[in-house]
């Protein structure tokens, strides 16, 4: 199971860097609406779906 915090890190915070609270605060609340609506969503299917027979 991952880490939602050690995602942002791996894929935003340590890529940037940020020069203003104001940027980063920006940058992190862009993130979350992407993790949350555009990312992905293999890694949090329900484990009944991952599962084949």
């Amino acid at each position: 199971m991952e880490s939602f915090w050690e995602t942002l890190k791996c894929e935003k915070y340590y890529l940037h860097t940020y020069h203003t609270f104001e940027e980063l605060e920006r940058d992190i609340e862009a993130y979350i609406h992407f993790y949350n609506n555009e990312r992905s969503n293999e890694n949090k299917r329900p484990q009944s779906d991952a599962i084949q027979d």
